[in-house]
């Protein structure tokens, strides 16, 4: 699959976890295409472009329900379900790559990102609150992931020389790495 209007962004998402696989291809002029694990075209698939390109691509699970994360070159976000449709209105703007908490509804997980002057910001996808990690230490890419295993997902920042810091559940500094 080549667009001819370039990749924006990709995603390989394997929403049940049960090896079927879906392509998602964000294009240039601000289509997302959906492929099987055979190359063809996912049958159903419905999505809306708004002429803006999405920047960053993720799937992420809250319950039961499968979300599919847009995150446009303009900044808006928009929700997605497995067919494309929109499933979600959220007042959120991230203006990079968004690493995610996920809360018992889509409303109340979060969403970080490093702001405009460097600082990482936490906002709710329900009414767009500051929130935990908010304006607490800066940073050029932040990542959310469970690196002890312990089922806490802890909040890695690294800054512009490449170091990272690590922060736990409750936003307290971990140890540095070594």
């Amino acid at each position: 699959v080549k667009p001819r209007q370039g990749v924006s962004a990709w995603l390989l998402a394997d929403y049940d976890r049960n090896r079927k696989y879906r392509f998602l291809i964000a294009t240039g002029d601000g289509q997302l295409l959906n492929y099987r694990e055979e190359g063809q075209v996912t049958p159903g698939w419905t999505f809306k472009p708004t002429g803006t390109p999405i920047a960053h691509l993720a799937h992420l699970r809250v319950g039961s329900k499968d979300y599919l994360y847009a995150g446009q070159a303009d900044q808006h976000v928009r929700l997605l379900c497995r067919t494309g449709s929109d499933r979600a209105t959220i007042p959120v703007q991230v203006p990079g790559e968004g690493a995610f908490r996920l809360g018992g509804s889509i409303a109340e997980s979060t969403v970080l990102y490093i702001g405009a002057d460097g600082w990482v910001e936490e906002r709710t996808f329900g009414n767009n609150e500051p929130v935990g990690m908010t304006r607490r230490t800066q940073g050029t890419r932040v990542t959310v992931e469970d690196a002890d295993r312990d089922g806490k997902p802890e909040i890695e920042v690294w800054d512009a020389a490449g170091n990272r810091t690590r922060w736990d559940h409750r936003n307290e500094p971990l140890e540095p790495y070594e």
